[in-house]
């Protein structure tokens, strides 16, 4: 047994290493000699900011978690962001021993992998489910190309409690057992002090999940008086510290809402009607894919996914095995299987358009869906279930007709999408990311004097640029420890926000006037920088 379970382990690792392999050649340069920090210029290098505040933070060089220096001088807006509080202590870890402010963040990304490859075996293993099927499941959840066009969006990979919380769930309510419940609350707390955003986007596909669960319970002739009976009985009547255990961890969990609760912002509706997918997106693969790109381009020349889009889609053989297994679960009644996927299935039919119909037009003024800044984060969402759903049904499919290479040919295909791909994944050179910022850091440290309060860089007259560098303003506090201005942008009431891309001084004045500072600290205690066309900094 033991035998067994180091060939399972080594089966599982070897998976892994050809997928985070392969994410290495785009994203570290594996192949060439270059060293490369993942992502564009602006999300990843905020998400590393945000990390950074952590340690800080945690070396005791910052006085507030909430209220973070580069959202200056607003309060508590770190809350409305991706905190990513509970895995920050792999990066504290990486920062602690010696490693870098970069380094650091492409190794916690590294590790980001392996728990979102982790999470799928071990909620299959728990499953019963077969291990080639369970690697399938766990490789698409992990590096399916959906997944890595939004490497540059590290938020949104942060996904490894959310098959926990589908599952624990699902045991939960089939079951009644207090531990599940435990599971289920400790993953959605480690989620909701990493990602708000994914908290939101969760909400949907799990109510129709849990919906889905009790209908089941109905259909095998309990009532819903009875489950609820059998429910308050195990829960809160035999053992009254069930409750009170599971009422604490709600009110540790709804500390971030509270607090981010007041600086609430939402999305303009006609903004997000406007990343809704066309349903023939579901059908194109990744456009710039090798292996079925011709096909892509034979099917609709016209149709060319948007950055909002084109994470709609598995590839074509990928779409084939999905309709092939959901009509397999059908036919079948495989509840069981379906159970994981109708979530997914709910989620396109809201989230696509047809012509110029949407549901999601008449349900965008729920509160909640305000916050649904494109629907490819919904889809992350639903791939942890729909992840699922190819593990268990490819399982039961394989085991039935007794095509278990029809798994490995299947396992072997994501595997080739990922390796033939053309390289599409955003990297910056990690010197020009470090470099970025320098600048700005020597013109604070050359004109910084005692007085000063923070800083605030605006555009000059030949600014021609779309927008000044943000992140690099954030960064240049982190090294300088000096708050800016420039990081507060979308939380503000409405005609005190700097406009993010160009600020000028007078919103600075009226920014700070709002927060009581006077005429004379606000023009002797701020140092004002100017970014010309060339990016060079100086100060008037």
């Amino acid at each position: 047994m033991l035998h067994n379970k180091w060939i399972l382990s080594l089966l599982y690792l070897f998976t892994f290493s050809i997928g985070i392999f392969l994410v290495g050649i785009d994203l570290y340069g594996f192949l060439d000699a270059s060293y490369h920090y993942c992502g564009d210029l602006w999300d990843t290098r905020f998400n590393n900011v945000i990390l950074e505040h952590n340690y800080r933070f945690f070396l005791g060089k910052e006085k507030s978690y909430w209220s973070a220096q580069f959202f200056f001088p607003a309060k508590n807006t770190l809350a409305g962001s991706d905190t990513h509080t509970a895995t920050a202590l792999f990066y504290c870890f990486f920062r602690i021993i010696g490693l870098d402010y970069f380094a650091s963040f492409n190794l916690w990304l590294a590790l980001l992998f392996l728990l979102n490859f982790i999470s799928i075996i071990f909620v299959c293993n728990k499953l019963n489910v077969n291990i080639i099927p369970t690697l399938v499941g766990s490789y698409l959840f992990t590096f399916s190309i959906p997944v890595l066009d939004q490497v540059h969006h590290v938020q949104s990979l942060y996904k490894f409690p959310i098959p926990l919380i589908f599952y624990f769930t699902y045991q939960f309510l089939m079951y009644y057992n207090p531990r599940y419940l435990y599971g289920a609350l400790f993953s959605f707390i480690i989620l909701i002090y990493s990602s708000l955003y994914n908290i939101v986007f969760l909400i949907i596909p799990f109510l129709i999940f849990i919906f889905l669960i009790i209908s089941f319970n109905l259909k095998k002739s309990y009532s819903l008086k009875e489950n609820l009976t059998s429910l308050i009985n195990k829960l809160f009547t035999k053992n009254k510290w069930h409750f009170i255990i599971s009422i604490v961890i709600l009110l540790i969990a709804y500390l971030p809402i509270h607090i981010y609760y007041g600086n609430h912002h939402c999305w303009d509706k006609n903004f997000l009607l406007n990343t809704i997918s066309n349903w023939k997106v579901i059908f194109i693969t990744h456009y710039n894919s090798i292996l079925y790109g011709d096909i892509v381009s034979c099917l609709d020349n016209s149709i060319q996914p948007t950055a909002w889009e084109h994470h709609y889609n598995f590839g074509y053989i990928s779409f084939f095995m999905f309709l092939l297994l959901l009509l397999y679960s059908i036919l079948k009644k495989d509840f069981n299987s379906l159970i994981w996927i109708i979530p997914g299935i709910i989620f396109y039919v809201i989230y696509t358009k047809i012509n110029d119909f949407t549901l999601f037009e008449y349900l965008a003024g729920i509160k909640g869906f305000c916050n649904a800044k494109g629907t490819w984060r919904f889809y992350l969402i639903t791939l942890s279930t729909i992840s699922i759903f190819y593990s268990i049904a490819l399982d039961k499919f394989s085991k039935t007709i007794n095509l278990k290479i029809l798994s490995i040919l299947f396992l072997i295909i994501l595997i080739t999408e990922n390796s033939l791909k053309k390289n599409t994944l955003k990297y910056t050179d990690l010197n020009y990311a470090r470099n970025k910022h320098l600048p700005l850091l020597n013109i604070i440290q050359k004109n910084r004097k005692s007085n000063h309060k923070a800083f605030v860089v605006l555009p000059d007259s030949t600014f021609q640029q779309e927008a000044i560098d943000l992140v690099s303003t954030m960064v240049a506090y982190q090294f300088s420890n000096l708050p800016t201005i420039n990081g507060y942008t979308t939380y503000s009431p409405d005609g005190y926000c700097l406009d993010w891309s160009k600020p000028q001084k007078e919103q600075v004045y009226r920014w700070l006037k709002y927060n009581n500072w006077s005429d004379n600290d606000i023009e002797n205690n701020v140092l004002y920088i100017y970014c010309s066309n060339d990016s060079t900094y100086y100060v008037k």
